[in-house]
């Protein structure tokens, strides 16, 4: 039963009416209401009841994502059971078995952005695989993939990552301008772009051979590993923050693509200021009367930082 459209005093009514018969084939009558959150609280004091005193060959099984919204006097009755979401390297290590049953040939890195995208369920990823499938037929391409998931392209976010190490403010309003004419949205690249930062972050931090970088593929750990070296720990933090604040204010902007200029241009801000050990250092040295220390040169930039490659309509 669809709790969202089946919400209502009668239906909870008709169905304490039918759980009344014992059932005519098997051991057990088992009613499975999915988004049980969704019923008004007169079908919920309707079943309240029923679950106080359950008929012995009926069991209620209730489904929901949002389990506060469920009542206390429900949730005492219940026995519950929380189901994890599946890690993104399982669930690409279950897409590669599958492409291989059916002799479909994709890349390890299309296979790990469908899982990413799957967000831990296996039923989407599988979804994803099959559209992936239907538009691409037994050979994917990752272009095909980007386009099919409006996912924004890797090179545009290695150019934007590169362009901030290299305080290239200039490049980094070039790729908004190949954004707006693409028609990409806005809030959908930030967010594209907060996994990027995630992923080098995890590179800086993980030991080789770490789990947390299981689902990265070889060939993108390497490309990745520039930026790591050219970022500090302290400046992705930076970064995450402000591409999360920049996150929250696209809900109301009223002009996005100059919202997330100004989210891009404090990236090159962020890499141009002193650690704060540093200033304590510095101001250390002065009150004791020394010369203040020379600041640390900003580490290299990584590699070109323009790319030609258009991102996903």
């Amino acid at each position: 039963i669809d709790g969202a459209t089946h919400n209502g005093v009668e239906q909870v009514r008709e169905l304490r009416e039918s759980a009344r018969y014992n059932p005519a084939r098997d051991r057990f009558k088992i009613w499975i209401i999915d988004e049980v959150h969704m019923l008004s609280t007169g079908a919920f004091n309707a079943l309240l009841k029923t679950l106080e005193e359950p008929p012995p060959r009926v069991k209620f099984i209730f489904a929901t994502t949002e389990y506060h919204k469920i009542p206390d006097t429900i949730v005492s009755r219940c026995q519950q059971y929380d189901f994890r979401l599946i890690p993104a390297r399982e669930l690409q290590a279950h897409l590669r078995e599958v492409a291989t049953g059916e002799d479909v040939r994709v890349s390890d890195e299309t296979l790990g952005r469908v899982a990413r995208a799957a967000e831990g369920s296996v039923r989407d990823a599988l979804s994803l695989f099959d559209q992936m499938l239907s538009f691409s037929g037994q050979e994917v391409r990752d272009e095909d993939v980007s386009a099919l998931l409006g996912l924004i392209d890797r090179e545009l976010l290695l150019a934007v990552s590169r362009a901030a190490a290299a305080g290239d403010s200039l490049g980094l309003l070039e790729a908004v301008e190949r954004l707006a004419d693409h028609g990409v949205d806005y809030r959908n690249f930030v967010r594209e772009l907060l996994l990027h930062f995630r992923e080098v972050l995890l590179l800086k931090l993980a030991p080789p051979g770490s789990a947390l970088l299981a689902g990265l593929v070889p060939e993108e750990r390497e490309r990745l590993r520039p930026l790591a070296e050219a970022y500090s720990e302290e400046d992705l933090l930076r970064v995450v923050e402000v591409l999360t604040e920049a996150d929250t204010e696209l809900r109301l902007a009223q002009d996005p693509r100059v919202t997330v200029e100004l989210a891009l241009l404090k990236l090159v801000q962020l890499r141009r200021l002193l650690p704060f050990a540093d200033l304590v250092e510095r101001v250390e040295r002065l009150a004791q009367g020394a010369p203040a220390p020379a600041a640390r040169p900003a580490a290299a930039a990584p590699g070109p930082v323009r790319s030609t490659a258009p991102p996903a309509p």
